[in-house]
């Protein structure tokens, strides 16, 4: 697993999060879980402990003054997810980007497909705008989508799904 470069505490890890290989080309990048290590409630909640993996999956954002419409070739849950993030920040400008996207995660298979979809937009516009994510980012715009996984996170965490609250960190 990628470790945190320690520059924000909460802040999701730059190496996990994008890289930057080329000047017109953004990369996020969000890890799969290995299925539910536990689940059950907790404060009469569902939650899960998830095991994240090396599976991940990969948002591109490569920079071009022939785009129309950014979200063209997003499903409707990136589509949302783009629109929050731009409500959120305030900033629009991913205009002149096109999108694509690759997964190493099974979809329906308990990999959080959808939910690393989703974090690895997210962590691709930070990179464009240059934005330092804190988890509560990435839960404000995930807690108006869908129930998730915590695949945002590095360490195995205990997390209320559907509340969208980290209950606790393991080492």
């Amino acid at each position: 697993m990628p470790e945190s470069d320690g520059s924000r505490a909460g802040a999701s890890p730059l190496s996990s999060s994008c890289a930057l290989p080329y000047g017109d080309v953004a990369v996020g990048i969000a890890n799969g879980v290995l299925g539910e290590l536990w689940q059950g409630p907790v404060d009469e909640c569902v939650s899960v402990i998830s095991l994240p993996m090396e599976r991940a999956s990969r948002a591109i954002a490569t920079r071009s003054s022939h785009v129309i419409d950014p979200t063209l070739n997003m499903t409707p849950l990136r589509k949302a997810a783009f629109r929050l993030f731009e409500e959120r920040f305030g900033l629009p400008g991913s205009a002149n980007y096109t999108w694509s996207f690759d997964t190493e995660l099974i979809t329906g298979q308990g990999m959080a497909s959808s939910t690393a979809d989703i974090v690895a937009l997210i962590r691709c516009l930070a990179r464009i705008r240059k934005i330092s994510l804190e988890d509560e980012d990435i839960i404000n715009i995930l807690a108006k989508l869908e129930r998730s996984d915590p695949v945002f996170r590095i360490p195995v965490t205990l997390y209320k799904t559907a509340e969208h609250e980290i209950v606790e960190e393991f080492p």
